[in-house]
């Protein structure tokens, strides 16, 4: 999230700098990043209480990552057809095309935020279905390793699984 934050620190001075004025894909786009911002936190915040919630936010990014990545390509196209005099305007083209690749690529690093949070939701699930597993083995004691042990011949007998 560091890298989205300087993303878009250096996104502003470029738009300041190079004169760029904010159109409607700059918009977009931005407020775009700006949901996947928030739904980072929300996967954040739920990560450790629900996992299964905090995994639905770190999905919602990478979809958004994906119209990001849409509105891209199609500001870049409308960028170049919509300029008769390319050679004029070519200054200002490219500075535009210049501000939205630094917008996309903010958003790639928000669905790398969520690409390793993601990581971080499967661990905490399979942690807690272990624990989960112990405190039922705790509470039946020797009648839960018979039905395991059953239920693992069971798997291994019908090729359900490779144990």
């Amino acid at each position: 999230m560091f890298d989205m934050a300087k993303y878009s620190l250096n996104t502003l001075e470029e738009m300041y700098l190079l004169k760029v004025k904010p159109d409607v894909f700059i918009a977009e786009m931005v407020e775009k990043v700006k949901t996947e911002a928030h739904e980072l936190q929300l996967a954040i915040e739920r990560i450790m209480k629900n996992p299964r919630i905090a995994s639905e936010h770190v999905v919602n990014v990478t979809k958004l990552e994906g119209k990001i990545d849409r509105i891209y390509r199609d500001a870049v196209k409308v960028l170049f057809d919509n300029n008769e005099d390319l050679e004029k305007d070519l200054k200002t083209i490219l500075y535009t095309r210049e501000v939205y690749r630094h917008i996309s690529n903010m958003s790639d690093k928000a669905q790398a935020a969520a690409n390793v949070l993601g990581m971080a939701v499967i661990k905490l699930s399979w942690e807690n279905y272990f624990i989960w597993w112990y405190k039922l083995f705790l509470q039946s004691g020797w009648k839960f390793l018979y039905f395991f042990i059953i239920l693992l011949t069971f798997l291994k007998y019908f090729r359900i699984s490779n144990f």
